[in-house]
């Protein structure tokens, strides 16, 4: 019946942690003010269904994004080719699309004149690195390798995530959760946020940013080689069409910054400036181009498009207009979180309003306080003494759960809530597992001293075969889940690791020194 002190003093030190942690959970904000700065102040987080919100589901346009990188694969092809003299014809790129049943990526197709040149266009082609060609008679397929293609698309959803992130962040949305699922699509969840309207435009925008210099006024509907035409607009009006030069002298990956400003008649406007390499192309474009219209171009709508009228070293600049203040907040808001790398669109949308995760707390509330009544009277009446000791192992049971969701910063959702009390019902299920063994050594004839002792020792195979193949369904539920039902994965399975140490080391504790204490010659079960 001893227990080492070494042992006694990890147990009790995780259970002291434990209300340590889980104790800023039960106190308000302003009374956790007057706690030392070093005392953990972290609380559980509530998802959306419990505080109120917006959610917004987002899929992103890989294959556009795919096939923009195969048109600098174009590019280069298309240089290669001239620089080899090796004639070709019809070369596009087009989208996926379906083949005998099959889905197949954005391909570049072109054919060569003459057949000669097969190998001297095969080695140019070996030459541009993660990508494969088919070839049927003098027409080339070329694709992106799986691999590439794979490793593509998960550079673009990390960077779409990432400047969703900044965007939403700007917007200064609290603890928002900004999450990928699946292979294309991002859940967006923002706590406080009733109406979403404002927030899904400003992530529906591509935020593609370019520089272009100005050719001059459109004189026909058809532009010249190396140049494209693109309007003018003020105040939801066209008021000219201009001529802009194809291939852009800056793009937005060099913009450092963008802020709203005022002028100085209080007019809005912007401020931006450029990093190192962008302020050397800025003074370099503005010293050559004096003069010149100079375009700023934001998702095919001109912002601006001045008379660059001196040398502009230092790489910054303003951008003026007749624009709302809400405009020139918007649009620095995108220019400084950067283009989106693929187009997203919003597939669907969810408003929680603050009553009904009011509503939906109280409901939480009562099942887990009804959950926690329920079971420890079963205890009670059928345990008794040993009832009691279990009772206090499932209250720490709760306390440790909530600990550990502060502590790993866990978002609690309704479905979380479901999780804590099926794991509160769950937890003493191991501790029916070892009393049940200690009455079977009972009922052998045991001593007290060996029922014990073989009730714990041969109770934990049970215990943990049980508990590890629930492990395993939660395991599944986060990986493939999504939203609400990852939170009650994550709940499960904490809530089944900690009843495994409550029951095995908590409850042992106990029961050895409540039997130390009293010494009885028969087991009060």
């Amino acid at each position: 019946m001893k227990t080492s002190v070494t042992r006694k003093i990890v147990i009790l030190t995780i259970i002291l942690m434990g209300f340590i942690y889980a104790l800023p959970n039960a106190l308000s904000d302003k009374t956790l003010e007057s706690f030392p700065d070093w005392w953990p102040k972290n609380q559980v987080s509530l998802g959306l269904d419990l505080q109120g919100g917006s959610q917004i589901l987002l899929q992103a346009d890989l294959n556009e994004a795919i096939q923009d990188r195969l048109s600098s694969v174009q590019d280069d092809l298309r240089t290669q080719l001239l620089k080899g003299r090796i004639a070709y014809k019809n070369m596009r790129s087009s989208r996926s699309g379906d083949q005998d049943g099959e889905k197949t990526s954005p391909a570049l197709t072109f054919e060569l004149r003459k057949s000669d040149d097969h190998e001297a266009a095969r080695k140019i082609l070996r030459n541009i690195p993660g990508v494969e060609f088919d070839l049927k008679g003098l027409r080339y397929t070329v694709r992106f390798q799986k691999d590439e293609l794979n490793r593509l698309k998960d550079n673009l959803m990390a960077r779409s995530i990432e400047i969703v992130s900044r965007r939403i962040n700007e917007l200064g949305t609290k603890e928002p959760s900004i999450q990928r699922q699946g292979r294309d699509r991002i859940l967006v969840q923002m706590p406080g946020v009733d109406d979403p309207a404002h927030v899904k435009a400003i992530l529906g925008k591509t935020a593609k940013m370019t520089f272009h210099l100005v050719r001059g006024n459109a004189q026909s509907k058809t532009a010249p080689p190396g140049t494209f035409i693109m309007p003018v607009i003020e105040n939801g009006e066209t008021i000219e069409e201009i001529l802009l030069e194809k291939r852009p002298l800056l793009t937005g990956e060099n913009l450092e910054d963008a802020r709203p400003d005022k002028g100085e008649q209080n007019d809005p406007r912007i401020s931006f400036s450029f990093d190192a390499a962008g302020a050397r192309k800025f003074s370099e474009i503005t010293r050559k181009n004096v003069g010149r219209r100079f375009a700023i171009v934001l998702d095919d709508r001109i912002l601006v498009a001045p008379v660059i009228r001196g040398h502009i070293p230092g790489g910054r600049g303003v951008i003026e207009g007749r624009y709302t203040f809400k405009e020139v907040y918007d649009t620095s808001l995108l220019m400084r979180s950067g283009a989106l790398p693929a187009p997203l669109t919003t597939l669907e949308e969810r408003t929680v309003g603050p009553d009904l995760g009011a509503d939906s707390i109280a409901a939480g509330e009562q099942a887990t306080v009804l959950a926690i009544l329920l079971v420890g009277l079963i205890m009670l009446v059928i345990y008794g003494v040993f009832g009691v000791l279990a009772n206090l192992a499932l209250l720490v049971n709760l306390v440790l759960l909530v600990a550990a969701l502060t502590t790993i910063g866990a978002t609690l959702t309704l479905s979380g809530i479901a999780g804590i009390a099926l794991t509160l019902g769950m937890a003493v299920d191991a501790n029916v597992l070892i009393f049940e063994r200690i009455k079977e050594e009972l009922a052998k004839g045991s001593s007290v001293k060996d029922a014990l002792k073989e009730g714990f020792d041969k109770a934990i195979a049970t215990i943990l075969d049980s508990n590890i193949t629930t492990l395993i369904g939660g395991a599944l539920l986060f990986q493939f889940g999504s939203g609400s039902l990852r939170g009650f994965a994550v709940t499960l399975s904490l809530g089944i690791l900690i009843s495994m140490f409550t029951a095995i080391s908590f409850t042992r504790l106990m029961v050895m020194s409540y039997m130390k204490r009293i010494s009885p010659n028969k087991i009060p079960l």
